[in-house]
């Protein structure tokens, strides 16, 4: 009898433990705040949102830009309390490439298994939409171009297309953000865009930095560690439908971020913008796009 309560007794025992590993594990939950790869090392930082400590035990790792895609798995030791932070998560994973797409898996000890996407910043993950946060001031629009030996004229206002040969142009317009909680980080491939309603093929024209000029051009190429590098569109809490302080964007590249000259040449246009840009919720940066549309027409520079 007593052998027997034993075994009953063990055997209650190992059910509790087996309950109480069941709800820890049900318990566990990450939460991503960010994903980089520097200098080839990986940084993943997160977030324990859940109510028991985890302990993270094994990175896996796809690289999804090769054929087939490879796989790897680095054993690791990570311990995060409830409600903590922890960054350089997988700093043992290096030599790899931050123009890859990989999928990372965090295995914990319970046997949970916590997955995150990394894609490199380069990468427009968004549908181009014909609405977001953005809006034109068409009136603002203006024309400057350089001519080879005639030094920059204008700005021009309005919409003048000049017939001189071999005329360059840099087009300028102002732009308001109306997100009413983030600023809205212009990205390299914003561009404008003429498409010819008389056939000819003109080429798009990408953002310069705020201190571009026809003559020196400078590409727009901001560094996602620096902030005060994006050209941004501020923030209006008080009133998102008015917006904030207009920027004024000036196009002349017809490469992103290059400083190759572009000539439209003549004829009757519509005019298409379109915008990549981040904006912040919480700690995290999305990406959008938006176009916006106009109709011009010719008029040559004798006119303007």
């Amino acid at each position: 009898m007593l052998f027997e309560a034993d075994l009953i007794d063990a055997a209650s025992q190992q059910m509790r433990l087996h309950v109480v590993s069941a709800t820890e594990k049900s318990l566990e939950s990450l939460a991503f705040l960010d994903t980089k790869i520097i200098d080839s090392t990986l940084n993943i930082t997160a977030f324990n949102d859940g109510g028991v400590s985890v302990h993270i035990v094994r990175l896996w790792i796809t690289d999804n830009n090769t054929t087939p895609r490879s796989h790897s798995q680095v054993d690791v030791s990570y311990w995060m309390d409830p409600g903590s932070v922890l960054t350089s998560i997988g700093a043992v994973a290096s030599s790899l490439s931050a123009s890859h797409t990989y999928l990372f898996n965090l295995v914990t000890a319970r046997g949970n298994i916590f997955q995150v996407i990394y894609k490199p910043s380069n990468t427009i993950v968004a549908t181009v939409q014909g609405f977001g946060w953005i809006t034109v001031d068409w009136n603002s629009y203006q024309y400057t171009y350089y001519k080879s030996g005639t030094g920059t004229i204008g700005p021009l206002q309005g919409w003048c297309v000049s017939s001189v040969t071999g005329a360059y142009y840099q087009f300028t317009l102002k732009a308001i953000g109306h997100h009413p909680l983030s600023e809205l980080r212009l990205l390299p491939w914003t561009y404008l865009k003429f498409v010819s309603n008389t056939g000819a093929s003109p080429k798009p024209f990408f953002i310069m930095r705020a201190d571009s000029t026809a003559q020196t051009p400078q590409p727009y190429n901001p560094d996602p560690n620096v902030p005060t590098s994006f050209i941004s569109l501020p923030a209006n809490p008080s009133d998102p439908q008015l917006g904030g302080t207009p920027i004024l964007l000036k196009f002349y590249a017809n490469n992103p971020g290059g400083t190759d000259q572009g000539a439209p040449g003549i004829g009757d246009y519509s005019v298409l913008l379109i915008f990549f840009y981040q904006y912040q919720e919480g700690s995290t940066w999305l990406t959008s796009a938006q176009t916006v549309p106009y109709e011009a027409s010719q008029v040559t520079d004798w006119s303007c």
